[in-house]
């Protein structure tokens, strides 16, 4: 009634089962995780649970739910005055896939089926179903029929649907200037940091650090530029209504966007999304040509990158020379303790030279005195 995963190695590590892309180890009941490290992986289909004597209809429900069997148990009331709690049993997964059977074991328990699973049936491409593709889905959506749409089943019909598709440009206009209002607020947050006041003198924290210099430069560089890895009609964002304003600011203009998908909508969308790879001898895998939005996106990789990206590479630069004034002035601080503790000692020593030249001063007096009166 299924599979038996059996473990053989050392019992290390929990037998783990996942998937890629398929749905094969969940439909045979694998996909998952072992309980325990070196517990073999129970794929049978065949489910038990204990029930005692005392346990409520909501204890049998629980029990149920907490298995992870891929049934779902819930309490009904059917509104009767004698014994109107039922257990209502539904599986977790939509579709055919998601049918299951239950057995009482000859109690008597007198189970209805209220629903038996199904999967959704389209005829897809023709009008007559013998000229038709049949397409079965589990659920009532289908992602796969034609390239780039998703289509939600809402009902049946017995005569044919017509889904008609157009496109939305609207969506493109809106990731454009999503991608210019990203980028004046990078350049806002840049500035914040590097300036001057003059009226009150103040100094923005990365004032003429060329980190800054370098990531505003390449940035501008980018959007202002032109693609030469692009062979269509448009090879820089200005062609498409994108250009630096007054201020420094990027500015979209509407108008030419919209007159640019008129002219060459797929031109425009490999404005942003172009991308070509080479695999070189050891494997590696490498953009050899890309749109300005692969681009931008790899500079913005280079520069966030937490290995060895330019951010981290100047917060560590900036770290190292901290910790090396830090230590400087530790250094410095213990010479000056050092001068301090040596004059301290100086001072004290001049105190007793001074006390005793005192001391030495009253007693040639007290002599003088002495001699005089004799």
């Amino acid at each position: 009634d299924g599979i038996l995963i059996e473990d053989t190695g050392p019992g290390t590590t929990a037998i783990t089962i996942s998937e890629l892309g398929s749905t094969t180890a969940r439909d045979l009941g694998l996909l998952g995780t072992a309980a325990n490290p070196g517990d073999n992986f129970d794929g049978s289909f065949q489910k038990s649970i204990t029930i005692d004597a005392a346990d409520t209809l909501q204890m049998v429900a629980d029990k149920i739910n907490d298995a992870g069997y891929g049934v779902k148990a819930s309490i009904v009331n059917d509104g009767s005055g004698l014994n109107p709690y039922r257990l209502s049993l539904s599986g977790t997964r939509s579709g055919k896939g998601g049918g299951f059977v239950f057995d009482d074991g000859g109690l008597g328990m007198e189970a209805t089926n209220l629903a038996q699973a199904s999967d959704a049936v389209v005829f897809f491409g023709a009008n007559d179903p013998a000229k038709a593709i049949a397409i079965r889905s589990g659920s009532n959506t289908l992602s796969k029929v034609i390239p780039g749409a998703t289509i939600d089943l809402k009902s049946t019909s017995s005569g044919p649907v017509e889904v008609a598709i157009s496109r939305d440009d609207s969506a493109i206009s809106k990731g454009v200037q999503s991608f210019v209002d990203a980028f004046n607020s990078v350049m806002t947050s840049l500035s914040k940091h590097d300036k001057y006041d003059p009226e009150t003198k103040e100094r923005g924290l990365l004032l003429g650090d060329p980190t800054v210099a370098t990531i505003r430069r390449s940035l501008y560089n980018l959007v202002s530029g032109r693609n030469n890895d692009l062979k269509g009609q448009f090879t820089s964002l200005s062609q498409i209504g994108v250009k630096v304003g007054s201020g420094a600011v990027l500015k979209l203009d509407e108008t030419r966007l919209a007159n640019a998908m008129s002219a060459d909508r797929e031109a425009v969308v490999k404005l942003f999304t172009f991308k070509e790879t080479e695999t070189d001898s050891e494997g590696v895998v490498s953009t050899k040509a890309a749109g300005i939005g692969v681009r931008f996106d790899e500079l913005l990789k280079r520069f966030t990158d937490s290995n060895n990206g330019t951010l981290v590479t100047r917060t560590n630069s900036i770290g190292d020379s901290v910790k090396l004034l830090t230590d400087r002035i530790a250094s410095f601080d213990q010479r000056l303790e050092t001068k301090r503790s040596r004059l301290q000692t100086q001072f004290n020593n001049m105190e007793k030279i001074l006390s005793q030249l005192q001391t030495q001063s009253q007693s040639l007096a007290s002599m003088s005195l002495s001699t005089t009166k004799a």
